[in-house]
């Protein structure tokens, strides 16, 4: 039972956690409506969602809102199946609020026919960790007598998060034309690190023996980029085209702990073991790739509208993104230790059709889809397969997003309701079979296993127009009534 164990933890640190989204586009919604229509509104956004998606649309929203809240309610759920033995699934289930997007919009009196906004908004975000620990006796090493009591245990740690905060300006060229710029400022933090630990008491000698594995690395990204946009706005049609900028790195540093110690026993074959580094201030290197997008929008009948976008991005040259200094183990000098991260990513064309019915003039309904194709190659290397290369991009499935919900109309406030669903899954090789009950031994094998990963999201947003503007609105109406007076 316990070599079982042993060999779950060596597939653990193989396989989990298996989510990212350096390598995904589209797994993010922002705004209102934008979020209930999958993101597929580069043609035809009608809220502050368009510094994402398309800026020049700022230009032609009649009444921008200040978005004072968007709360969103995550249900995530991460399933390995068969990871160990057909019909053993391995399940974990997360809930938490999960914060989206604060915008809002201003003027400068000196450009009155200009418009302009500022907003942050959360780009990517993941944390995962995954432990395990079992203690048991009996015979657990092969090549020492007697019984042991034995300890495993295993940690593995990922944190991914990236923050956009920027200004956008947008003008009409014409009734119908506008143009738009968002520039953005990211804040990328990324760590991730995984541990082992084995440990032995042998009760006919009362020998101890410890095995621990520790590996780690991490690092801060400060980059800049643009997004420009595009808008033809007139009667029914809509359309909308973008360039997004590659990102540019400012500010970066990454660091690196190793640490591997064996203490073993008396007439064992194998030595003591010691090794460990610690570096910090290494240069970390981010590339993103360039992209374009176009959408178009469709009112069908009335204020009943047809969404579509696409966007393609391009792929990225394989290169090193951190890369540590050699190291040689202390107790062996002649075991050098390399480390680095590279990166490569494969381009990649999402697609978002997302339909909008007007059911009265309170309210109005919302239903869509978009695709989000992962950009991550099958042979990326994996960091917790104990490589000296490793990326830190893990799960190469493609994602399907689904989003509906409504938004109520009321004097002076809009409030959106919703749900959004994302979901993926990919097959692995499985290191390690275990028999049935009653079979054989642990077994190399070439079943597959399979990861899935599953999000809900619950969607509740508060807006309302600029205090001006609604101002504006009402002394407009009384104007009107002394007129009629």
């Amino acid at each position: 039972m316990t070599k079982k164990i042993y060999y779950i933890l060596i597939l653990i640190l193989m396989t989990s956690p298996l989510q990212g989204q350096e390598g995904h586009y589209w797994t993010e919604q922002y705004g209102t409506r934008s979020m209930l229509l999958s993101g597929s509104v580069i043609g035809g956004v009608e809220d502050l969602g368009a510094v994402f998606y398309n800026p020049a649309r700022l230009g032609q929203v009649e009444n921008p809102s200040f978005l004072l809240s968007a709360d969103v309610y995550q249900i995530s759920n991460f399933t390995i199946e068969d990871g160990v033995q057909d019909g053993v699934d391995t399940k974990n289930t997360d809930f938490g609020g999960v914060p989206s997007m604060f915008a809002g919009t201003f003027k400068i009196k000196a450009w009155p026919e200009h418009q302009f906004a500022y907003y942050s908004l959360q780009r990517a975000r993941l944390s995962v960790r995954f432990n395990f620990r079992n203690e048991s006796r009996g015979e657990v090493l092969d090549d020492l007598p007697g019984t042991e009591i034995f300890e495993a245990e295993t940690r593995s740690n990922s944190s991914f998060r990236e923050e956009w905060f920027g200004l956008t300006w947008s003008h009409k060229l014409s009734d119908n034309i506008s143009v738009g710029v968002s520039a953005n400022i990211s804040i990328l933090n990324s760590r991730k690190s995984n541990e082992l630990f084995l440990r032995a008491f042998l009760e006919d000698t009362a020998e101890v023996g410890i095995y621990e594995y520790r590996r780690e690395f991490r690092y801060n990204v400060y980059g800049f980029l643009w997004k420009a946009g595009l808008a033809y706005q007139k009667e029914r049609l809509s359309w909308g085209l973008t360039i997004r900028t590659p990102h540019l790195n400012i500010i970066n540093e990454g660091k690196y702990n190793y640490q591997e110690y064996y203490s073993g026993f008396t007439g064992s074959s194998i030595d003591g073991y010691y090794a460990n580094s610690y570096q910090s201030g290494l240069k970390v290197r981010r590339k993103t790739p360039f992209a374009i997008g176009g959408g178009v929008t469709y009112s069908i009948k009335e204020k009943n509208k047809i969404h579509f976008s696409t966007e393609f991005f391009n792929g990225v040259n394989s290169y090193d993104q951190l890369v540590a200094k050699d190291h040689i183990a202390q107790s062996n000098p002649e075991d050098t230790i390399s480390f680095k991260v590279v990166e490569r990513l494969r381009p990649v064309i999402n697609f978002g059709i997302g339909l909008e019915w007007y059911i009265n003039k309170n309210v109005s309904g919302y239903a869509s889809t978009s695709t989000d194709f992962s950009a991550i190659p099958d042979d990326a290397p994996q960091f917790n397969n104990q490589e000296a290369v490793v990326s830190n991009a893990l799960l190469n499935a493609n994602f399907l997003n689904i989003g509906g919900g409504i938004v109520l109309n009321f004097r002076g406030a809009d409030i959106t309701l919703g749900a959004t669903h994302t979901g993926g899954s990919r097959s692995f090789e499985r290191p390690f079979s275990f028999p049935e009950d009653g079979g054989g031994g642990t077994l190399e094998t070439n079943d597959e296993g399979r990861v899935r990963w599953n999000r809900w999201r619950i969607v509740f947003s508060f807006s309302v127009p600029f205090v001006k503007s609604y101002t504006k609105k009402l002394e407009d109406k009384l104007q009107n009534l002394q007129k009629k007076n």
